[in-house]
């Protein structure tokens, strides 16, 4: 049965971090090849998507076969992500990709997604912190007027700050 047996042109690579007990950490290269048809003699219906892992000692291309391009590249995504945690565990290590490391490849977003709701949380009680003071007449003086306008400001710039020497505002 035919299938690639070199990487070919390269559409996406990931380098994760190896980290063993007791040892500096190392690079693993994950590179994936743009999956290519089998020749029409052989299965012109298969599709192929090369693989090829650098430093966990399994240097070689792996190809995944799919029935067509799209399902060959995602098997290929798939078995990297399934297979690469056992293959790291065996050299006594892990390899992790931005903490990730049960699935380097589909890395899971939740960091991402906390900073997120936690970013939407902070605007919603900042608004609420500034319609309080503003509404809340009693509590006059420049204490509650700095407050109000590093509120303001924050709120305004979405989190972001103006640079004070530009505008002349110091917040």
């Amino acid at each position: 049965m035919w299938r690639p047996s070199v990487l070919g042109e390269l559409v996406a690579e990931r380098l994760l971090l190896l980290e063993r007990p007791g040892q500096s950490p190392a690079t693993v290269v994950v590179r994936f090849g743009r999956p290519v048809q089998a020749p029409a003699p052989e299965e012109p219906e298969t599709w192929w998507c090369p693989v090829q892992v650098i430093g966990l000692g399994i240097d070689r291309i792996t190809s995944l076969a799919g029935v067509d391009s799209l399902q060959a590249l995602v098997l290929a995504l798939e078995f990297v992500t399934n297979t690469l945690p056992d293959a790291a565990r065996s050299t006594g290590g892990s390899v992790n990709w931005l903490g990730e490391a049960e699935q380097p490849v589909f890395a899971s977003t939740q960091r991402l997604e906390q900073f997120s709701r936690a970013h939407i949380q902070l605007f919603s009680g900042l608004k609420l912190a500034l319609a309080f003071i503003e509404n809340n007449e009693g509590n006059a003086g420049p204490e509650r007027d700095r407050l109000l306008l590093v509120l303001r400001s924050l709120v305004g710039h979405r989190g972001f700050f103006p640079d004070p020497k530009r505008d002349g505002s110091a917040v």
